[in-house]
C-alpha cells in the first residue's frame, strides 16, 4: 500500500526555478535514496513531502498513517541545528512528540517513557541525560533518528543523515534505518551524495538535476547506471544542456562545447571526444596550461 504518491507534482520556486513532472508511490517498508548534485532539488523535494514548501503543481496524496499529524517525521541536515542548544539527548527525543500534544499541553512521565523507548531503539539509552552538544556525530545522528520514530510516524524523511561521518558510524546509521523499515514498515525517503549507498540499501531511487530538468525514477540499477556518463558528469558538477529535440534524454556535454550531439563542433568531430569523463579531465588541465603560459609570455613583454 502506497503511503505517498506523487502525480504530476512540480517542486521548486516559481520565478527561480521549477522541476517536473514527478510521478512515484512510496510502499510502506519502502528504502527510497534520492541523490543529485549540489542545487538540484533534493532537499527540496524533501521538504516539499514534509509539507514545508508548497509544490508548485500536481497531487500530493497521503495514506496509511502519513496523512495524520506527526505521520511524516522530516530529520534535516545536522549542520542545520544549533549543536550549543543546551538540551539533553532524551529532550531532544521528547520534541518528536509535541505535534502530538497540541499547543501548551506539558510533557508526562509517558512520554518520558515513550523516549526512553525510543533511544533503546536506536542504541543510546545509556546517553539518556548527556547534552546533545557532547554526542559524536553517528550519535547525535541516531538520536534524530530516535526523535523521529518516537511518535509512531509512518514516513521518515532524511536529509543526508551520514553527512560527515566515519565509516563505521555511517554503516551503523545505515543498518539502523533498514532494519527499521523492515520491523516498523517505516518508509524511509534519503537524500545522499553516494551513489554507492544508494545502489547498495535502497530498492527504489530518484535522480534529480534542476539544470537538466531531470527527475527520473527506477530501481537503482536503472536510474543509476554505472556506465551512464549523465550520471557520472553530473556529479561532477560539469554543466549541462537538454537535446533540443522534444522527449530526448539529457546530453552531457563540456560547457564549452557548441552545437548538439548531431553538429559538427568542439567535442562533437571525428577524433574528438564529446562527452567522455576522462576526455573532460585532460581538457581542463590543457586549458589550464594554456591560461598560465600565456599569462607568463605577456609578463616577458618590454
Amino acid at each position: 500500500m502506497p503511503v505517498i504518491e506523487l502525480r504530476e507534482a512540480s517542486i521548486g520556486f516559481p520565478g527561480a526555478w521549477t522541476l517536473g513532472p514527478i510521478d512515484l508511490e512510496v510502499e510502506q517498508g519502502s528504502f527510497w535514496g534520492i541523490v543529485g548534485p549540489n542545487g538540484s532539488g533534493k532537499s527540496t523535494l524533501l521538504r516539499s513531502i514534509a509539507g514545508l514548501l508548497p509544490f508548485v503543481s500536481g497531487e500530493c496524496k497521503l495514506r496509511g498513517g502519513a496523512e495524520r499529524r506527526g505521520g511524516i517525521a522530516y530529520v534535516p541536515q545536522r549542520d542545520t541545528l544549533d549543536p550549543v542548544f543546551p538540551v539533553t539527548a532524551l529532550a531532544v527525543v521528547m520534541m518528536g512528540l509535541a505535534p502530538s500534544l497540541g499547543f501548551g499541553r506539558p510533557f508526562g512521565p509517558g512520554h518520558r517513557k515513550q523516549a526512553m523507548t525510543a533511544l533503546e531503539r536506536v542504541g543510546l539509552p545509556h546517553l539518556a541525560q548527556t547534552p546533545f552538544r557532547q554526542l559524536s556525530g553517528g550519535e547525535q545522528q541516531r538520536t534524530l533518528i530516535a526523535r523521529a520514530s518516537v511518535a509512531s510516524s509512518r514516513v521518515m524523511l532524511l536529509d543526508e543523515p551520514t553527512a560527515a561521518m566515519d565509516v563505521d558510524a555511517e554503516r551503523d546509521v545505515l543498518a539502523l534505518i533498514e532494519d527499521m523499515t523492515r520491523t516498523e514498515k517505516i518508509a524511509v525517503m534519503v537524500v545522499s551524495h553516494s551513489l554507492t549507498t544508494v545502489r547498495a540499501h535502497a530498492e527504489r531511487a530518484i535522480l534529480v538535476n534542476r539544470d537538466l530538468g531531470l527527475a527520473k525514477v527506477g530501481s537503482p540499477e536503472d536510474v543509476l547506471g554505472a556506465g551512464d556518463p549523465c550520471v557520472h558528469e553530473s556529479f561532477r558538477g560539469v554543466r549541462h544542456r537538454r537535446d533540443a529535440q522534444a522527449g530526448a534524454p539529457p546530453e552531457c556535454l563540456d560547457p564549452d562545447v557548441q552545437g548538439g550531439p548531431d553538429e559538427e563542433g568542439p567535442g562533437n568531430g571525428p577524433g574528438d571526444h564529446g562527452s567522455d569523463p576522462s576526455h573532460l579531465d585532460h581538457k581542463r588541465a590543457s586549458d589550464e596550461r594554456d591560461s598560465t603560459g600565456s599569462g607568463d609570455q605577456e609578463g616577458s613583454k618590454p
